[in-house]
C-alpha cells in the first residue's frame, strides 16, 4: 500500500529536524526518515553552539540570527537545556586585542553585538579564565548553547507528539524519483522531498551531488568529566585562535600580522587547523575542541597529537579542577569553497539542503524557513 504526506525529509539531523519543523509548522503533513536509530554523525558530534559570531557577514550572519530567535522559542517550548550567556573571546597577545577593538569599534561589529572589555570586565563575565597575562576580551551576546545529544534525540519526538511528524528511524531511503520515496518496507508518495543528507554524498543523487565544489572537513574534540558543582565556566570561551577563523574578523586589518605570529610561533596550529574553544553542558561536563583537515576523502584514524596541542593551547587561558577527558570524537562536515550552505534541485518537487560547513545548529532553522519560501 502506498502511504501519503505532503512532505518527506530524508535526514535527521539538526537540517533535517528543522525542515521537518517547518514543514509542520505551516500545517503540512510530513514523514521524517532517519537510517540509524537516532541521528549519529555531525550534529550530536559538536559543542551544540548557535553561533552567529561564527557566520559570514550579510545573509549568512542574518540567517543565523532569525535561527537565533527560533531556537530560543523552541528551547522554552520543548524543554531542552539551553543557555543563553553569550561568547566570550579572550586576548592574551596585543595583536589580538588590536583585532577586537577593531571589530568592536566598526559598523559590523555592532551589527554583531561585540562590545570590548577590560581585563576586569572579562574576569567578571568568566571569572575563571586565567587573569596572569590577560589583557581583555571581546564580549558578543549572541552565543546560546544547547546540548546537541538532547536536542537531536527529543526534537523529533517533540514533532511528533506537537505536530504528528510521523518518525522513521531505523529506516534508510533506497530511493528518491519524484514523487516517490522508497524504502525497503514501505513507498510513499508526497509532494515535496527535502534530502539533508549531511557527509553523505553518495546514498542519494551522487551525480547531482558530485558536480558541486564540495569539501569534507574533519574535527576532533573531547568532553571531560562533569567539574565540580561550585565551578562554573560561564559563557562560551573562545581563545584569540580563532580570530583568524571565522569570517567576520577578515574585515580587520590587523588580522594579518596576528596570522603571521602564529604561522611564524605554531605552525602546527595551521598545520591541523586548530583554535580553542570551550563550554560548559548542563552536566558541567566541559566540551572541548577543535580542529580543521581539509580533503576529499577523511581517513577514519584520529590523530592524539591534536587532542595534545588542543589541551596545550586550552591551559594558556583555563585551569579547570579536572582536565580527565572521558570522551573523545571526530565529526565530518561538508563545506562548499564559496556558499555558506547549498540548495540543488534535482528533480521537480525535490531539494538537497547540504554544505553548511559546519554552522548547521547555527543557521538550519531560518535556512529551512528559506527553502519554503523559495520553492
Amino acid at each position: 500500500m502506498i502511504q501519503k504526506a505532503d512532505v518527506a525529509v530524508v535526514g535527521a539531523g539538526i537540517a533535517g529536524i528543522a525542515h521537518a519543523w517547518e514543514a509542520a509548522r505551516q500545517g503540512l503533513s510530513v514523514v521524517l526518515f532517519e537510517r540509524d536509530a537516532q541521528a549519529r554523525s555531525a550534529s550530536i558530534r559538536n559543542f551544540g553552539m548557535i553561533l552567529p559570531i561564527g557566520a559570514s557577514p550579510g545573509i549568512a550572519h542574518e540567517r543565523a540570527m532569525r535561527s537565533l530567535q527560533i531556537w530560543r522559542k523552541l528551547a522554552l517550548e520543548t524543554g531542552v537545556w539551553h543557555r543563553t550567556d553569550g561568547v566570550l573571546i579572550v586576548a592574551y597577545h596585543a595583536d589580538e586585542s588590536e583585532v577586537m577593538h577593531e571589530l568592536a569599534a566598526s559598523s559590523t561589529g555592532r551589527d554583531y553585538g561585540c562590545t570590548w572589555l577590560t581585563r576586569d570586565l572579562v574576569l567578571q563575565k568568566s571569572p575563571v579564565v586565567k587573569d596572569e597575562g590577560l589583557i581583555g576580551g571581546l564580549w558578543n551576546t549572541t552565543g546560546m548553547l544547547v546540548d546537541p545529544r538532547e536536542v537531536v534525540s527529543r526534537l523529533p519526538l517533540w514533532l511528533r507528539d506537537q505536530f504528528s511528524v510521523i518518525l522513521r528511524f531505523g529506516t534508510p531511503v533506497k530511493a528518491v524519483s519524484f514523487p516517490v520515496v522508497e524504502t525497503e518496507k514501505e513507498t510513499w508518495r508526497v509532494e515535496r522531498v527535502i534530502v539533508c543528507p549531511g557527509s553523505d554524498l553518495v546514498t542519494l543523487f551522487p551525480s547531482a551531488l558530485a558536480e558541486l565544489p564540495l569539501v569534507y572537513c574533519k574535527l576532533q574534540m573531547m568532553r571531560t568529566v562533569a567539574q565540580p558543582s561550585s565551578w562554573h565556566l560561564g559563557p562560551i570561551v573562545i581563545s584569540g585562535l580563532s580570530l583568524r577563523h571565522y569570517p567576520v574578523f577578515a574585515t580587520c586589518s590587523g588580522v594579518s600580522v596576528l596570522s603571521q605570529r602564529i604561522t611564524r610561533d605554531h605552525p602546527e596550529l595551521d598545520l591541523w587547523g586548530i583554535h580553542v574553544m570551550v563550554a560548559q553542558n548542563g552536566k558541567g561536563e566541559l566540551m572541548i575542541g577543535d580542529s580543521h583537515e581539509y580533503g576529499p576523502d577523511p581517513e577514519p584514524f584520529d590523530h592524539a597529537v591534536i587532542d595534545t596541542l588542543i589541551l596545550r593551547q586550552l591551559e594558556a587561558f583555563l585551569n579547570p579542577p579536572s582536565l580527565t577527558i572521558q570522551h573523545r570524537w571526530h565529526g565530518i562536515y561538508v563545506k562548499h569553497d564559496s556558499q555558506d550552505a547549498v540548495v540543488v534541485a534535482p528533480e521537480t518537487g525535490v531539494r538537497i539542503v547540504t554544505g553548511l560547513g559546519g554552522m548547521g545548529m547555527t543557521s538550519s532553522f531560518a535556512l529551512a524557513h528559506d527553502v519554503f519560501e523559495s520553492w
